[in-house]
């Protein structure tokens, strides 16, 4: 498998296309009242990413009614400001720049132009800026999305022979679209006869799911009880379906396996793309026994300040 590819980490790309290192509470103020008066987007715009389509419609429609904004009328209260708050403090942004072909999430309140990350079209490279967890989460579930659909195709020829008369020719079994209608393109067997069965007791079938299979009966030339099962007659597990089943095994087995492989060289990537603070921490594996003065680790770790270590 080849290499998977090297990128800055999310801080160095923020930083080659944003000079903003934080805001305090009056630079908020400057911002909020510039975002709340940027102009406004089209719906269509909205859709693509540069306001959310509550906040189109709020801006444009509601926020003049009385009845959605009360206070439209006081001036030290600004529901275009809240929205603009919402939108670029609270929700994730990204710049249109992209860096080695990656988006890069936008500080809170940048003002540079960004828009809001897709719910549909952010790429999974760029998952792993909300941390690694979020980023594997999201690549498995995609990739067993594929896994599963290629085992779902090959699993029709199965599901045509299960469904088909050959297998189970009881023309009743389609006659409702209930669970029954389902269940037809398993294994479910609908056609079933009562037979004799000698030394059956029912003790065996005495349970909700098998009790409505047993029965007594009168053998009508000896007039002797009989015991009686109800039995399916549909054909037992035939050789080409055992082999499209054990051919899905084997596909799952695979994809899996290799998916497995890719996703741990996907986590050393992300890891290093991502920094906390287990990134520069020390652990102490073998430290003296009688070591619990915490004065003497410190001055333990003093000795070591030129290298940036701190306790």
């Amino acid at each position: 498998m080849a290499p998977l590819p090297s990128r800055p980490t999310p801080a160095q790309q923020r930083k080659e296309l944003s000079n903003s290192d934080g805001l305090n509470d009056n630079e908020v103020d400057l911002v909020l009242d510039q975002l709340a008066e940027e102009k406004p987007t089209s719906f269509i715009g909205a859709g693509l990413g540069k306001q959310t389509w509550s906040r189109y419609i709020v801006n444009n429609y509601l926020s003049q009614y009385k009845w959605y904004n009360p206070n439209r009328d006081n001036t030290d209260i600004s529901l275009a400001k809240g929205w603009a708050y919402f939108e670029h403090f609270t929700l994730p942004r990204r710049f249109l720049t992209k860096s080695g072909g990656h988006h890069v999430r936008a500080p809170p309140g940048e003002t540079e132009e960004t828009k809001l990350y897709s719910a549909f079209l952010t790429p999974q490279s760029s998952l792993s800026d909300w941390g690694i967890g979020m980023g594997m989460y999201f690549s498995t579930l995609s990739s067993f999305v594929v896994i599963f659909l290629l085992a779902g195709i090959l699993s029709i020829p199965n599901i045509v022979y299960y469904s088909s008369d050959q297998y189970d020719p009881n023309p009743n079994r389609r006659i409702n679209f209930s669970l029954m209608r389902v269940l037809q393109f398993s294994t479910i067997c609908t056609s079933r006869e009562w037979v004799k069965c000698d030394g059956c007791e029912q003790e065996t079938w005495n349970n909700i799911f098998t009790n409505e299979y047993f029965g007594n009966a009168t053998d009508p030339i000896t007039g002797e009880s009989v015991t009686l099962i109800n039995r399916t007659t549909c054909l037992p597990a035939q050789y080409t379906q055992g082999m499209w089943n054990f051919g899905v095994l084997f596909l799952l087995i695979v994809c899996i396996t290799a998916y497995n492989i890719y996703l741990s060289k996907l986590e050393i990537r992300w890891d290093e793309d991502n920094t906390s603070a287990p990134d520069y921490s020390l652990i102490v594996m073998n430290p003296p026994k009688n070591a619990k003065d915490p004065d003497e680790w410190k001055g333990f770790f003093d000795t070591f300040s030129d290298k940036h270590v701190t306790l």
